[in-house]
């Protein structure tokens, strides 16, 4: 079974819905529920044999779901990109390919028949912007992380030249706004 069928399981199987629950409950906040959501992504592929459609499908109903949150949805952030930013900061360097890999799952499965190649792009180009956010704050973790999602997204390929331009100009942005303040 893919990861859209999936999904569609897991939505009628009633212990996932008690998870699902625990995992999006709007009052915990959307910064704790995008922290939780990264915390229960490295639990997970720290698991010997978990499956990546059973985690993009997770992944996406807690997508779709924290979507519906006025703080996660007002303030411009994109829970995705940074659930993965978050995650990925925990992971070994080894599991950044499979996570970004479930990730560029979780996207076409929320997208379903929207998906092309400017969605994909997009995606890549928020982590990137999401990573740069983060050189504002703490310009070592954010290399660290910039350098994780190369060895996922490598140079010279077209994921990888997508993901480093877009990570450079917004850094360069970030920094120049920065300055001005």
């Amino acid at each position: 079974m893919h990861a859209a069928g999936r999904l569609d399981a897991f939505q009628m199987h009633e212990p996932f819905a008690k998870l699902s629950r625990a995992i999006w409950f709007p009052r915990k906040g959307g910064q704790n529920l995008i922290r939780h959501m990264s915390s229960l992504l490295v639990e997970i592929l720290g698991q010997p044999g978990s499956n990546d459609d059973s985690v993009a499908a997770l992944w996406g109903f807690w997508l779709i779901r924290i979507r519906l949150d006025p703080e996660v949805s007002g303030v411009g952030i994109d829970p995705l990109a940074v659930s993965l930013a978050s995650a990925l900061r925990a992971l070994p360097r080894a599991s950044a390919a499979r996570l970004i890999s479930i990730y560029k799952t979780v996207v076409e499965i929320t997208i379903g028949g929207a998906m092309n190649q400017s969605v994909h792009d997009l995606a890549i180009a928020r982590v990137a912007e999401c990573v740069a956010s983060l050189a504002v704050t703490n310009a070592e973790a954010a290399e660290d992380l910039r350098s994780k999602i190369a060895t996922a997204l490598v140079p010279g390929t077209t994921d990888g030249d997508l993901f480093a331009t877009n990570y450079f100009e917004h850094q360069r942005s970030a920094a120049a706004e920065s300055a001005k303040a």
